[in-house]
């Protein structure tokens, strides 16, 4: 099985004298690359339409494949590569026109925009959440595998394309992406793709040995062995696709990478062939997230966790937001502390100290009026209050605790001492004694003043009165 380059139709949207040279390379977890040089055809409408194509431009190559069942040849046409223009270059030599152009598979444009939003529920599957980002990109996706095991933790698209993310997502199942080359929009297999059967009898070949993936996985604690890393390289006319399995030298393989190349006039394949079961995808992560925060508004407080709306999301619903634990300014080695909950509608920071955004945690509340606000123009003053006029004041000169205003409070001044203000009774109980010592002692009241024992009492109001057993 071959396709032959007389065959061989490529619509552009320009005309072309002569093809001199034509490149495909198809990989596993990138976008498919097409490269072609020729010489244009000597015309100012055509020379002016190639100046202005761009990447709204597509491009399709398309080839005669010949089957041989009982010695009966049979043609039937292909498609080989549908993509978009990405790089052009016009050479002028004399009369002569050289052109080059570059383009990329339809899965480029997911790779386009940087992004930032969450996906905070958890309970969502890997399925449903890349199938939608996909869609989003009017594309589709096909999925080779079980795709309903859910997140288990919350996901954070951070200034990552979606192609980047969802290779991402694609890594946690330990699968790759593979762009559909033959459609003209973003279709993405995530998973091998399931081909055909062939058999490759050609004995020229190529071994490799991937040592540095080995090594990184086995750090990493995968199960692998060096023979997973083994991979073979053959070139051929026959044509195959990724995903197609192969039988060779005695071994079952599949095609994970190919390059289509047009050499002296006819296509020469080149195929990278590997077993099955070795096709291994480590987890991949998105370092720049180390250290980031996030703002965002509680939405809901259980206990020590909270749910938050993000401010990089248009939009949060409470029963999908993920419960993320606060970080507690003081804890102990028992595993107690000081915690100071913030309440719905507080602004928060969501903390990412690693490059797993599963182990983010919500910190310290966010001031909205700090410019405004009088409590925050002096440093050296700490405030820690609460919404019903609870507070507590610590400054170099005073400590101050107010639980109504100017109305109820108990303040300790370095020069002051100690003021003890209420609008309501002050009483002071003991099951024991209680002393009070100084150089004097001034008791003050508007009606009266009365100290009594069990048998005896002095009360002064306009008069004094003294009584005893």
């Amino acid at each position: 099985m071959e396709i032959v380059t007389e065959e061989l139709k490529i619509e552009l949207p320009f005309k072309y004298k002569i093809m001199k040279k034509l490149k495909i390379k198809e990989r596993l977890n990138e976008h498919s690359e097409v490269s072609i040089t020729g010489i244009l055809a000597n015309d100012e409408g055509n020379i002016d339409i190639f100046r202005k194509l761009g990447i709204t431009d597509n491009l399709k190559i398309k080839g005669k494949r010949v089957l041989v069942e009982n010695k009966i040849e049979i043609e039937e046409e292909i498609d080989i590569f549908y993509g978009i223009i990405t790089r052009i270059k016009l050479e002028q030599d004399g009369n002569l026109y050289n052109f080059e152009l570059e383009g990329n598979s339809y899965s480029l444009m997911l790779d386009l925009k940087k992004k930032k939003r969450s996906f905070q529920d958890k309970n969502l599957t890997y399925r449903n959440l890349i199938g939608d980002i996909v869609k989003e990109n009017k594309g589709n996706t096909i999925f080779m595998g079980d795709f309903s095991k859910t997140l288990d933790i919350p996901f954070i698209q951070y200034n990552e394309t979606d192609w980047e993310f969802i290779k991402r997502l694609s890594s946690y199942l330990g699968l790759k992406l593979c762009p559909d080359v033959k459609t003209e929009k973003p279709n993405i297999f995530i998973g091998i793709k399931k081909g055909n059967e062939y058999i490759c009898n050609v004995y020229e070949y190529k071994l490799k040995k991937d040592m540095k993936s080995y090594l990184k996985m086995k750090e990493n604690h995968m199960k692998v062995t060096e023979e997973d890393f083994i991979s073979y390289e053959v070139e051929i006319k026959d044509n195959y696709e990724i995903g197609d399995k192969i039988l060779y030298k005695d071994l079952k393989l599949v095609v994970i990478e190919k390059c289509l190349e047009l050499k002296k006039g006819e296509l020469i394949n080149k195929y990278e062939l590997k077993i099955e079961r070795n096709i291994k995808q480590e987890k991949l992560y998105n370092e720049q997230i180390i250290g980031q925060v996030i703002n965002g508004k509680v939405i809901k407080v259980i206990n020590d966790k909270m749910k938050v709306h993000l401010e990089i999301d248009e939009k949060q619903e409470e029963s999908k937001a993920y419960l993320y634990s606060f970080g507690s300014n003081y804890t102990t080695e028992g595993d107690t502390g000081w915690y100071i909950m913030p309440e719905v509608e507080n602004k928060v920071e969501l903390y990412i100290p690693t490059k797993s955004e599963g182990n983010a945690y919500l910190r310290k509340i966010l001031r909205e009026d700090g410019k405004e606000n009088e409590k925050t123009q002096d440093t050296s003053i700490k405030y820690l209050g609460t919404t019903d006029g609870k507070e507590l004041k610590i400054s170099p000169r005073e400590l101050k605790f107010t639980t109504n205003g100017e109305s109820l409070y108990l303040n300790m001044e370095n020069n002051g001492g100690i003021s003890i203000v209420s609008n309501k009774n002050i009483n002071i109980y003991s099951d024991k004694n209680i002393k009070i010592e100084s150089e004097k002692l001034i008791i003050k009241s508007n009606d009266k003043i009365a100290i009594a024992t069990k048998d005896a009492n002095i009360v002064i109001d306009e008069v004094t009165h003294l009584k005893g057993s």
